[in-house]
């Protein structure tokens, strides 16, 4: 009875030795399980990194190309793009390692521009009936500019584009006829864009911002360039107060009013110009100095609003001032074409 009893509990004893290795071993599996799935989620979530940090940079102003090296939160990463990669095209392999675990992404993305407004003429008029009034040495040419000014012969736009017949005779019988070129001189264009769909965005985004209170803006102020282009916002509440530019005032990009604009002094823009009211009558107007615009220009005002050029004003169509405008980074997106991991 005694071996019996000793022989049962030695094979007790043994049973549970043996359950208690096989459950150390399952835990020290399930251990090791969850160790290897966080280096590998840690791999892949760097290689996802590596892909943002690499396009920020890009609209950084960066290079599109070539290789770019990274490290975050105890591991590494670095990003390749194709030197086939275009403007709006970017071909990407982005590679991680946490640990001993490596990961890999091969992407296409399509880089494009978020919103912009397509310009239908070099001054496109969203308001009827609309007090038009073009005096003076004032012009509007709607023929293609580069951004300086010089004509590049490629194809142009209408002088202005206003939204109804009868808003096109007013123009024609106050100046228009003799001080508006493109082709047509004026158009009736009811697509010309509506700031409200997309000016938000602007105001988001904004570079430099100014209110009533710093009307006139008239120190020698330069916004930007032509290779890191602008959004310049003025936003005055009360839509009956002007915000003037005077003095040596130049920029390059996106230029959005919100109320009444007045362009004076030496002040010229390559790019996009916005003046708009919501629902309310705006005036842009232009009377001393010599002001110019290379792009295009966008008024948006309540009925009875009022576009009046006198002095030496100059506004001109340039595609290549409104593509520059276009591709401002911050207001760059990306769409995915290919993504492979």
């Amino acid at each position: 009875m005694g071996r019996t009893a000793l022989l049962l509990v030695l094979g007790l004893g043994a049973a549970f030795g043996v359950i208690g290795i096989n459950l150390r071993n399952s835990g020290n599996a399930a251990t090791e399980h969850q160790v290897g799935y966080h280096k590998y989620a840690s791999a892949r979530n760097l290689a996802r990194t590596a892909v943002h940090a690499r396009l920020r940079a890009i609209d950084r102003g960066e290079s599109l190309t070539g290789r770019s090296d990274g490290s975050f939160n105890g591991g590494t990463f670095y990003t390749t793009v194709d030197t086939l990669s275009t403007v709006d095209t970017i071909a990407m392999n982005a590679y991680s390692q946490f640990a001993e675990s490596t990961y890999t992404m091969r992407l296409k993305l399509y880089r494009y521009s978020k919103p912009f407004p397509v310009p239908t003429a070099a001054v496109g008029i969203r308001a009827t009936p609309v007090n038009f009034k073009m005096q003076g040495s004032a012009v509007i040419d709607g023929r293609d500019h580069d951004p300086n000014g010089a004509l590049t012969g490629n194809p142009g736009l209408p002088g202005v584009a206003v939204m109804t017949g009868t808003d096109s005779t007013t123009v024609m019988n106050n100046g228009g006829s003799t001080k508006i070129t493109g082709t047509p001189k004026v158009a009736v264009d009811t697509t010309t864009s509506n700031p409200l769909d997309y000016v938000q965005e602007y105001l988001n985004n904004y570079d430099y911002r100014y209110t009533q209170a710093d009307s006139p803006i008239n120190s020698n102020i330069t916004w930007g360039s032509a290779d890191d282009p602008k959004i310049v916002v003025c936003y005055t509440p009360d839509t009956t107060v002007s915000v003037k530019f005077n003095g040596n005032c130049e920029g390059w990009g996106i230029l959005v009013v919100h109320g009444n604009l007045n362009l004076a002094g030496t002040f010229t823009w390559h790019g996009l110009v916005i003046a708009y009211g919501d629902e309310s009558v705006i005036q842009v107007s232009a009377s001393v100095g010599t002001p110019k615009i290379y792009g295009a220009l966008i008024m948006s005002g309540g009925p009875g609003s009022s576009f009046e050029m006198k002095g030496n004003v100059s506004m001109n169509y340039s595609s290549q001032a409104l593509q520059q405008a276009r591709w401002i980074k911050k207001l760059l997106a990306y769409r995915i074409m290919e993504w492979y991991e």
